[in-house]
């Protein structure tokens, strides 16, 4: 290459798109607060993204898509999974203690070890979670704690 130019050799991705290029995406720390207290208050991903979008006017002014939010998501939910589990080392001096380093890396089998006393007549893990949340479907609505599916069942 003998020379180079700073030109582009195409148009620019004009402005009502520009929403869709990863560099120009993310939740604002406002949005976060925002998206946090509703979906600890219940409300599903896909309702707290119609939501942002009607308060921002459309989807090219939100600033953020779906996947953006339910990543957000999903790193608040590691941060605190690992906040508590760092709270549980310290409050019984577990910090040094090997086995139970040791399992929290295998924090991704924790679900079967749960289920395993269930009887879910040989259906994989995934189908068992999908089975269970099935059932309980039947007997609660959104809205309704704990206590009170409890109480249906």
């Amino acid at each position: 290459m003998k020379t180079s130019t700073w030109m582009h050799n195409h148009d620019l991705v004009p402005q009502c798109l520009v929403h869709l290029i990863p560099n120009h995406r993310g939740l604002t720390e406002s949005q976060k607060a925002q998206v946090n207290t509703m979906h600890e208050n219940g409300l599903l991903t896909s309702k707290i993204m119609g939501l942002m979008v009607g308060q921002a006017g459309g989807y090219a002014n939100v600033g953020f898509t779906k996947k953006d939010l339910d990543n957000h998501i999903q790193r608040t939910h590691r941060a605190k999974l690992i906040e508590y589990w760092k709270n549980m080392l310290k409050k019984y001096g577990l910090e040094e203690n090997s086995w139970v380093l040791n399992e929290y890396e295998k924090k991704k089998s924790w679900t079967s070890a749960y289920l395993r006393d269930k009887c879910c007549a040989g259906f994989r893990t995934t189908s068992r979670c999908e089975a269970i949340n099935n059932f309980i479907k039947r007997f609660i609505g959104i809205r309704q704690s704990l206590l009170e599916l409890v109480q249906n069942i």
